[in-house]
């Protein structure tokens, strides 16, 4: 999984908790780690900060509406490569 999704993960998973995604993903860190690479722990702010603004807002919107909706064609996107994570 790249650290884009991982990002992406963690943070929609923080938003529909209504939480703080950096004390969420914390106080959650062992159930995380299940699930996704976590070998350099917690994404600092400043990396959400670079990966949400190349997210294409359009294909980001209508895969999280096919998703709600239970639409199995919509893939999630993803953002533009980074130069360095």
């Amino acid at each position: 999984m790249s650290v884009d999704s991982t990002v992406i993960l963690m943070a929609l998973t923080a938003t529909m908790c209504g939480a703080d995604v950096e004390r969420f993903v914390d106080a959650r860190y062992d159930r995380f780690e299940k699930y996704i690479p976590m070998e350099s722990g917690i994404h600092s702010h400043d990396t959400f900060r670079r990966i949400f603004p190349k997210l294409d807002t359009g294909e980001f919107l209508s895969a999280m509406h096919g998703w709600a909706c239970g639409d199995k064609r919509h893939n999630m996107p993803t953002s533009k490569p980074l130069a360095s994570a």
